[in-house]
């Protein structure tokens, strides 16, 4: 009976020690440029020039370190590599760090008043945030905060935790109140969070579509692009040149519990659109390759808008696409 005992503390013990043991990964994602007058005294008495990037490194380390996490940092990822983060399951936290910019300054990264988030290439990565999955996710950067109320509002698969800026703020300093925020509330919960059940009125049809990708002579390269359906994000594909066909599948939602004459005229209804992510202004990134939808699961296919009299794709960064039988 006391071997039994003995056994029974010690396999708890061990039980405990393995929990406590298991590694939570945290990663620190940087979308910023040092600011050319950005610790002037630096440059001044040490004749080196300061990285705003790396400051906030040390930040992250600095303040997470002690703890049992495993950390990572990702300084200026492209979209693409933006996207696959955002995506991943294995984060606990994720701290995103985009400053403001002056409307009129061109080359620099961060939030601004337009109704976009510019990376480091100046794409457009506003879309790509909905797909984070993690549980905690901090935005810091100016005025970060009405941007998550955008972007999360009513959505199933939101993060638990959720931390912006109302107004201008310190890149560096948003980090420290966000690392703060999260040691401080460490257990989340997802109760308050909209549940499918509550946000599907009715059965839904999911319709694989494959998405393939070729190159054409004239191109040089294929950029990344995003792939979007009535304005959400559900798809990407990455840089690549122009010898390699892509090929990505994603899922379109419908109404109905079954394949119907129904199902096609909702489709018609639905738009797909591919982007390269940059300003419609900017006639400098044109989309190449030849870009084509089709499904397995209805006869059909994704044709792209093209101008009645010359016969040209409609659109300079973003081609829209329409189905037809």
């Amino acid at each position: 009976m006391n071997q039994f005992i003995l056994v029974l503390i010690l396999s708890l013990f061990l039980n405990n020690f393995a929990r406590a043991n298991e590694t939570e990964t945290l990663a620190l994602i940087t979308n910023v440029d040092t600011p050319k007058n950005y610790c002037c005294w630096v440059r001044i008495c040490t004749q080196t020039t300061p990285d705003l990037a790396v400051d906030l490194e040390k930040i992250f380390r600095n303040k997470l370190s002690w703890k049992k996490y495993a950390l990572e940092v990702y300084h200026r990822p492209s979209q693409y590599e933006l996207y696959q983060l955002f995506k991943s399951k294995r984060f606990k936290a994720i701290f995103f760090v985009s400053h403001s910019v002056e409307l009129d300054t061109r080359g620099q990264t961060g939030v601004i008043a337009l109704d976009r988030i510019p990376n480091h290439e100046q794409a457009d990565i506003k879309p790509i945030i909905r797909h984070v999955t993690t549980d905690f996710f901090a935005f810091c950067g100016c005025y970060s905060q009405t941007h998550l109320d955008d972007l999360f509002t009513s959505q199933v698969n939101a993060p638990a935790q959720l931390f912006g800026f109302p107004g201008v703020i310190n890149a560096k300093s948003a980090l420290r109140k966000s690392i703060n925020k999260f040691l401080s509330h460490s257990n989340h919960n997802r109760d308050d969070l909209p549940t499918e059940a509550n946000t599907l009125s009715s059965a839904r049809n999911n319709i694989k579509v494959r998405a393939k990708r070729s190159g054409k002579k004239s191109d040089s390269s294929l950029p990344a692009i995003q792939i979007s359906v009535n304005g959400s994000l559900v798809a990407m594909m990455p840089e690549t040149n122009p010898q390699e066909d892509q090929m990505t599948e994603f899922t379109i939602e419908v109404p109905g519990e079954s394949l119907t004459f129904e199902t096609k005229r909702e489709l018609k209804l639905l738009t797909i659109t591919v982007s390269n992510g940059f300003n419609s202004m900017d006639f400098s990134r044109p989309i190449p390759g030849e870009l084509e939808f089709s499904s397995p699961d209805v006869p059909g296919y994704w044709q792209v808008y093209r101008r009645s009299s010359t016969g040209d794709i409609m659109g300079h960064n973003t081609n829209l696409y329409y189905f037809k039988r």
